[in-house]
C-alpha cells in the first residue's frame, strides 16, 4: 500500500497539524506574555540596539539586526500587535513543518502497523519542535529555510536554484548555521552527485571559495583572531562565561564534561529527575521520548539501510553532527540547548525511524508477511 494512495491519513492528519500548531502559537503568546523573552523583544525592535537605527534601513544586519529589520514594517510601521507576529510566524513554522512531512512522506517506506505509523506521525507532533517554530524569532525563519534546503537537494536537478535563498536566509538569520549548512551541502553533494570529475572539481572550488568568503564574514563577526584550533576554544570559552554572566537557573559545567557526555547533555537533558517547574518537567518528559527512541530504535535497526537513505535526509544528518559538535561545545544552558537543538533533532529521529522502516519491513518481505 503506498501512503500517496490512501487519503484517510491525509484528511486526519494535516487538519490536525494546523489546530497543534496553532494551539502551540497561543501557547508560546501565552508563555512570553508571561514569563518574558527573545520574541518580545524583537518584536519591539529592542533585541539589540547597539545600530542606534532610526529608519528601516539602518536596521540591516545578519542575526537579530536581520530580524529586527525584518519586524520593522508591521511591528513599527503597521503597528500589528504581538500575538498576530507571532501568528505571522508561526504560519512560516507551520509551513516548514507540513514541508518536511511532505518530504518524508514522499520517501520514505510505507508505515504499516499502528506502531510505525505512530512513529512516522508522532515525529511531526513533536511539543519542542511546535513551540519553538510558533512565535516570532529565529527559530522558525531558520527551521523552515533548512527544510527549504533539504527539499531543494532532495530533488537537485529541478530545484537547484531554489539552494541559494534558503542558504541566504538561513545565514541572514544565523549566518555560523548558513555556513555550517553550506559547507556540510557542499560534503554531501560532492561525494554523492553522479555528475563528471571534472564539473565536482569546478564545482568544489567555487564551494571553497564561497565558503571561504562567507567564513571571513563569520570570523569578522564573532571576532575570532584566526583559524586556529585555540582561537576556536577561546571563543567557545568565552561564549560559555558569557552565558554564565547571565546566572541562568539550568546552567550546567560543560567546560567540565568529555565529549560524549557533552552530546548526551545537549540532545537529552534535563533528565526527568533534574525538572522541578512545570516548563522544565515538560522540557524532560521530551527528553526522555528522544532518549527512549534512540535506545528502543536502534536495537531493530538493519545499517544497510543507510544505501537506501533519501538524499534529504542525509544532509540533515550531517547537519545534524556538525551542528551538535559545535553548540555542545559552546552552549552551558540547558533551556538555550532545547531551542537551538530543534533546528536539527527532528532529522536525527527521522534517521533513526527511517531505518527502523526499512528494517522492519525488509524483515517482513523475508518472511512473506508483508502487508500491502
Amino acid at each position: 500500500m503506498d501512503l500517496n494512495t490512501n487519503p484517510l491519513p491525509e484528511k486526519v492528519f494535516l487538519p490536525l497539524l494546523l489546530v497543534y500548531h496553532l494551539l502551540f502559537i497561543g501557547v508560546f503568546t501565552i508563555y512570553i506574555h508571561q514569563n518574558g523573552g527573545d520574541a518580545m523583544a524583537y518584536w519591539l525592535l529592542e533585541a539589540d540596539r547597539s545600530q542606534q537605527a532610526a529608519s528601516w534601513g539602518q536596521h540591516w544586519g545578519t542575526g537579530t539586526f536581520f530580524i529586527q529589520w525584518l519586524n520593522y514594517l508591521p511591528a513599527r510601521i503597521l503597528g500589528l500587535p504581538f500575538w498576530l507576529g507571532n501568528l505571522l510566524y508561526g504560519l512560516v513554522g507551520l509551513w516548514g513543518i507540513y514541508g518536511l512531512y511532505r518530504l518524508a512522506k514522499s520517501t520514505f517506506p510505507t508505515p504499516q502497523t499502528a506502531m510505525e505509523k505512530s512513529l512516522f506521525y508522532g515525529l511531526f507532533l513533536l511539543p519542542n519542535l511546535h513551540f519553538w517554530t510558533s512565535g516570532v524569532g529565529k527559530e522558525a525563519l531558520v527551521f523552515s529555510a533548512l527544510v527549504g534546503l533539504m527539499w531543494s537537494y532532495q530533488n537537485l536537478k529541478r530545484r537547484w536554484i531554489y539552494l541559494f535563498p534558503a542558504l541566504v536566509l538561513v545565514f541572514l538569520v544565523r549566518p555560523y548555521v548558513g555556513v555550517l549548512a553550506f559547507f556540510s551541502l557542499m560534503a554531501v553533494g560532492l561525494v554523492q552527485a553522479k555528475i563528471p570529475v571534472k564539473y565536482r572539481l569546478v564545482l568544489g572550488g567555487l564551494g571553497l571559495l564561497m565558503g571561504f568568503l562567507a567564513w571571513l564574514y563569520l570570523k569578522e563577526l564573532l571576532r575570532l583572531e584566526d583559524f586556529s584550533l585555540n582561537a576556536y576554544r577561546t571563543y567557545m570559552d568565552w561564549q560559555m562565561e558569557f552565558l554564565r554572566g547571565f546566572g541562568a537557573a539550568s546552567e550546567v559545567p560543560m567546560e567540565s564534561y568529555p565529549m560524549p557526555y557533552q552530546w548526551i547533555t545537549f540532545l537529552y537533558r534535563p533528565f526527568i529527575w533534574e525538572a522541578e517547574d512545570l516548563w522544565p518537567v515538560l522540557a524532560a518528559l521530551e527528553n526522555s521520548l528522544y532518549l527512549g527512541l534512540t535506545l528502543g530504535l536502534v536495537g531493530f535497526i538493519r545499517w544497510r539501510g543507510l544505501k537506501r537513505m533519501p538524499a534529504f535526509l542525509q544532509l540533515g544528518l550531517l547537519l545534524f553532527v556538525v551542528l551538535v559538535f559545535f553548540l555542545s561545545q559552546g552552549i552551558n544552558v540547558l533551556g538555550i540547548m532545547m531551542r537551538l537543538k530543534n533546528m536539527v533533532m527532528v532529522y536525527f529521529l527521522l534517521g533513526l525511524v527511517f531505518l527502523f522502516l526499512s528494517s522492519a519491513q525488509s524483515s517482513e518481505v523475508k518472511r512473506g508477511t508483508f502487508r500491502d
